[in-house]
Parts: structure tokens; sequence; C-alpha cells
């Protein structure tokens, strides 16, 4: 019994050894597929996210060009256009024309104001006419209520700019003197200027860009440039011509300057009706020292003078941050000075609409500023703006739970269990039929033994006429011929079953009714029956008798003679009734006989293993009734060959009921099994 518990154990430790083999290569194939699934969730996403970026920065370069495209010369409610000719070809005095500005008259919900604001914190806007300009600015597509609602915008404005900034731009250079704060005005007008500054200190100008500037023509600079080659070109920009512009204006009037904060724009001439915001160079006075005055460190003045013109230089518009606000502003520079024109957007309501163009991507997006405090350079970020772009939590898409590798493991999974069950099985049904031939063997010597020595014992007296008494040795031969049948039992049910095992039984199937076959084996089953002292009782009527089915007789002949002797054998010793009861019955396309006792009856755990093969062991055949436990395994072989079947009928009370059921005579033939022959 050692080797079947050996070969199990080997079995469970194999098994183990796969199983540990598959988890770990399912572990790593879950861990590599869900890399992959996030790296295709992840690329999903960024290309989202580029989808989005270029929708909110379509709408908001549309934006830009819009303001881009207007001349300086629209943040001034009335601007003059020179120079023009009368219909006579006759030139007009300058100041004589003035054109009223398209913003006037200009709505939108993404803008809240245009504004001009002066080195010296002087702030205006073309929408807020004053003094004599309100008259025709009203003529020309402007409303009271829209100049009340801009007034009202300009003066909030104006207390933005006198706030101070919560974040200076990170390359504002302050002066060691300086103690003032940076104020919203200092990085609006820094924001868009050349050399970063502070209002209320004085900047140093790079000595060597003004002694490029200087250098005569055709003579190299310092850095070797030419003032014909790219670099010099590049060099004079606007704003470095305006500061070279800047010094020669200071050299005239005896003053140093600020080249970019210091002089004070020209207050509105009375009789002329010029704007100090396009004053000529002639119409300039000295400058009024304020404290928005800075020194502007030129070092060694250079010989020569640039030429002093009254062009504009025009710089594009740079998004902003002054404080929550976002603003586009750019400079415009003049001979003598400077301004800072402006857009006052919309943030809130610029906001809603580019998150409603990209709520089909990110459901919660959110678009924030980008300052100089909580700049990322992993941050999202917009193009047209200094924001950035946060998805939400709710983004990223959840990973799929079904994939190819996935599915392809759990069917993997799958073959690998049911390979093992098809293994364990096999290996039990294998080692559990050796167990049961192992106790078949054991048993059939137990019952073969028995015999043979009833049979040497008898031989051997009545040979040796050691029984003397007629009586005696008639008892004798009785005895030896009763164990001659039970040996012929037995082998006959193990030729049989064999045959049956290797499918060498022959076919003889014939058209018989019920009461034939009983009348065919009844003799037999009687004398059983008698040698337990126990009596065979058919209880059927005429009908059911003559109900005619297509059987191998003999084979029928059989399950009924290891029936009865099945009763014989375990019923009769506690049978209340000595009696055997077999009944005919009709059920369907099917006839059944029906052999009942009145024993003790079969228990739950007998009723499992009864029609195994070779469930009997060598103690049970001794301690039991005489077999091997192969009578109702080749029973219902025999039945089941034939179409029919054997069973145990389970509500039987009072002892055991057998239930053999047999196809009719009308039925397929297909189904008719071997008989011992």
């Amino acid at each position: 019994m050692t080797r079947p518990l050996h070969i199990r154990l080997l079995f469970a430790a194999c098994l183990l050894v796969l199983l540990a083999a598959m988890a770990a290569v399912s572990v790593t194939t879950l861990r590599l597929d869900r890399a992959q699934m996030q790296a295709a969730q992840q690329a999903e996403t960024e290309e989202k996210v580029r989808l989005a970026l270029w929708r909110m920065d379509s709408l908001l370069t549309s934006i830009m060009v819009e303001e881009s495209a207007r001349p300086f010369s629209a943040w001034e409610s009335f601007s003059r256009n020179e120079p023009a000719l009368t219909k006579g070809y006759a030139p007009i005095q300058p100041g004589e024309i003035l054109t009223p500005s398209p913003l006037l008259a200009y709505s939108s919900s993404n803008v809240l104001l245009h504004f001009q604001l002066s080195p010296e914190g002087q702030l205006t806007s073309p929408q807020v006419p004053i003094g004599a300009e309100r008259a025709p600015a009203l003529m020309n597509g402007a409303t009271t209520a829209g100049i009340q609602i801009a007034g009202a915008r300009l003066n909030e404005y104006q207390s933005l700019l006198n706030l101070q900034s919560d974040a200076p731009p990170p390359d504002l250079v302050l002066s060691p003197q300086a103690g003032n704060p940076v104020l919203n005005r200092d990085v609006l007008i820094n924001g868009c200027a050349v050399f970063r500054t502070n209002t209320v200190g004085p900047i140093t100008v790079p000595e060597q860009l003004l002694a490029q500037a200087d250098a005569p023509r055709g003579q190299r600079a310092p850095g070797g440039q030419q003032r014909n080659s790219p670099q010099w070109q590049e060099i004079r920009s606007d704003n470095e011509w305006q500061a070279r512009a800047n010094f020669n204006q200071a050299v005239q009037l005896q003053a140093v300057t600020n080249a970019f904060y210091g002089n004070q724009m020209q207050s509105r001439s009375g009789s002329g009706g010029q704007r100090s915001g396009f004053a000529s160079p002639s119409s300039i006075s000295a400058p009024r020292q304020t404290n928005a005055t800075v020194a502007l460190n030129v070092g060694p003045r250079p010989p020569a003078a640039l030429p002093v013109t009254d062009l504009a230089g025009e710089g594009v518009f740079k998004p902003l941050w002054v404080g929550s606000e976002l603003v586009l502003a750019r400079r415009v520079n003049f001979a003598d000075r400077f301004v800072v024109q402006g857009v006052w957007l919309n943030w809130t309501n610029l906001r809603q609409s580019l998150v409603a163009g990209v709520k089909d991507l990110f459901p919660s997006a959110e678009i924030l500023p980008v300052l100089a405090s909580n700049s990322d350079p992993q941050a999202r970020l917009l193009a047209a703006i200094p924001a950035r772009l946060v998805t939400g939590s709710a983004s990223l898409p959840g990973l799929r739970l079904w994939s190819p590798a996935r599915t392809a493991l759990v069917l993997a999974w799958l073959c690998v269990l049911l390979a093992a069950a098809a293994v364990a099985v096999l290996l039990h049904g294998t080692v559990s039929l050796s167990e049961r031939r192992a106790a078949f063997v054991s048993a059939v010597t137990h019952e073969l033994r028995t015999p043979l020595t009833t049979f040497k014992m008898y031989s051997e007296m009545l040979a040796e006429g050691m029984v003397a008494d007629e009586t005696k040795r008639k008892s004798y031969l009785s005895t030896l011929c009763s164990e001659a049948n039970r040996l012929s039992h037995l082998v006959e049910n193990v030729l049989a079953y064999a045959r049956l095992e290797r499918g060498s039984a022959r076919s003889r199937a014939e058209r018989v009714s019920l009461g034939q076959l009983i009348d065919r084996v009844k003799p037999r089953l009687d004398q059983r029956a008698a040698q337990a002292g126990m009596q065979v009782v058919v209880d059927s009527d005429e009908q059911a008798l003559g109900t005619v089915v297509h059987v191998d007789a003999s084979a029928v002949e059989q399950i009924l003679f290891n029936l009865v002797d099945n009763a014989c054998k375990y019923a009769a010793p506690t049978a209340t009734e000595k009696l055997i009861h077999l009944e005919a019955l009709p059920d369907g396309k099917f006839a059944m006989l029906r052999v009942r006792d009145h024993g003790q009856g079969i228990s739950a755990e007998g009723a499992r293993r009864l029609f195994q093969p070779f469930s009997k062991s060598a103690h049970e055949a001794a301690h039991t009734a005489p077999g091997v436990g192969l009578g109702l395994a080749l029973c219902r072989r025999l039945s089941r060959s034939m179409g029919g079947d054997l069973r145990l009928e389970a509500l039987a009370r009072g002892g055991a009921c057998f239930v053999l059921t047999l196809p009719l005579s009308h039925g397929s033939e297909t189904g008719v099994g071997a008989s011992i022959g």
C-alpha cells in the first residue's frame, strides 16, 4: 500500500513545481502587460493633451493676431493721419485731421479693455475719450454706457497696477539702493522691455552695446562685428536704437535721462490739438525730474550722434500676468520716449471657452496661470500664453481588464489545470484499478482456496473409503457438486467480464417476451434460492409478462441469477420474509425487471462502490458472504451492452431492490450488447 502513496506524493510534488513555474511566468507576464498598457495609456493621454493644447492655442492665437494687426495709433481715441493733402493737392498742417480709433465701438467677450501706459504711470484708453473727444466719439460708434463701463474698468486696472506684485519677473534687475517694493506697473513695463529694470532704481546699460552702436561705419566694433554684418543688424534692434537715440536726446537737453523711463510725456497742446503721445522732437521741453526718473549709466560719450526722429517702432504683443489678470502688452518706441500698449483680457470668460473646447477630451480640465513662482518645466504649457493645462484626476482612462496577453495567460492556466486534472484522474484511476485488481487477486485466491480445500478433503475421504455411510456419502457428493457450481459461477463471471473488457463478446440478440425469459431462468433461480432457504416469487400480470423485448436472453438470465444469488448470500441471514420478488413492469420505451428482497438493505457507503469491479478485498471476502465483488459490475456492463441499465432503487425500504431496464422489441438494435456465449 505504500507504492500508491509514493506515486501520489510524486505527482503532487511535480504539480507544485509546475504551478510555481506558471505562477512566476504569470506574474512576469502581468507586470509586462500592465507596463505596456500604461505606456499605451500614457501615449494616448499625451496625444489628447497635444490636441487640447492645439485647440486652445488656436483660439488664443486668433485673438493675438487680431490685436497685433492693429496699428499703434488705434490706442488713441483720435489720432492724426499724416501726411495728408487737400483736394487741391495742398499739404494739410499736422494735427488738422484726426482719425477715430476703431476701438471706440469695439466689443468682445474676451477683451475687457485696451489701454496705454506711460512710464510715469499715466493710464489711458481709446475706449475712454476725455474732454473734447467725448462728443465726436459718441458720433463715431461709441456709446455712453460703453464709455462708462470702460471708464470703470480703467479705474479698476489703474488700482491693480498700483498694487505690489506677488511674483515679479525673475530677470528684473533691482538696484542695491532700491528699497521700494515692485509694483504690478513695474512688472507690466519690464515684461515688454529689452532691458529689465525697476522704476524706482537705476539700471546699467552694457558698455559694449552702446560702443557697438557708436562705432564709425565700416569700422569694427568691439567684439569684431562689422556694422553691415548680420550680428550688427541684430544689435540694431528697435530698443537698442532707442537707447542710442535717448542718449543723443539727453546730450541735447544737457541732462542724463532714462533710456526707457526718463522723459515725461508732453501735455496736450490746447492751440494745435496735437496729442502728446505723438509729439515731435521740436516740441519736447526739458524733462521734469520725478520719482520715476532713472539714471542711465552709459560710460564715455561717443563723439558721433545719431539723428533723432519721431518714427515709432512697434514691438510684438507679449502675454503677461499682472496680478491675477492676463494682459497682452507691447512696447512702442519713439525717438524721445516710449509707451506700453496693452489689451486686458477677460480671463474668466477666456478660461471657460478654453476649457469648454477640450471638454470632450478632458471633462475635468483646468487652466492655471504660470508665474515665476510656480513654473514647472514638465508642465503642459500653452504656447500662446503663460498658462498650463491640468487634465484632472479623471483624465486617465482606466486600464483594460482583458488584453491578448491576459487572455492567452488565462487559456494557458486553464490548459495546465485541465491537463493536471486529467493526469490526476488518470493516475487515480490507474492506481485504484491496480489496487482493486490486487484485491481481486487476493479475493479470488481466497474464493478458490475454500472450495479446493473442500474438494481435496472430500475427494480423499471418498477415494479412501473413509465414508461408509451411504447418507453421508451422498451429502459429501452434494457438497462437491455445490462447490463445483460455485467455482463454475465464479469462473463464468470472471471470463464474461474479461470478454467485455476486451470487446470480444459475441452479439446474440433476439425477440423474446418477459414471461419467456422468466420461465427459462426460473428453475435455476428456484434451485439457488432453495439452497439458501428462500423462495422466488413472480409478481406480475399477464400483460406485463407479455411485453416483448429485444435482448440477449443468456445475458439476461445471467443478470437475474447474479441478483438472486446476491439476495441469497446477503439478505437470507437477516430477511424478515424468506421471499425474493421478481416483478415485470412496462416503463415507456423500456421494460423493467425488479428483484427485491426483505433483508437489511445496503448502506450508503456500500451503495457508492456497489457497481465497481474488484471492490471486495481479501479480508471482506473472508469475513462476508462468498464472492469477489465482480457480479454487480458484470451485470451492469451486460445490461448497458444491450441498451438497458441496472440500478439500485434508493427508495426501497426493508431490503434491497435492483431494477433492470431492457429495450422493447421495436427499439433500435444498434445498442444490443454482448453475451457471454
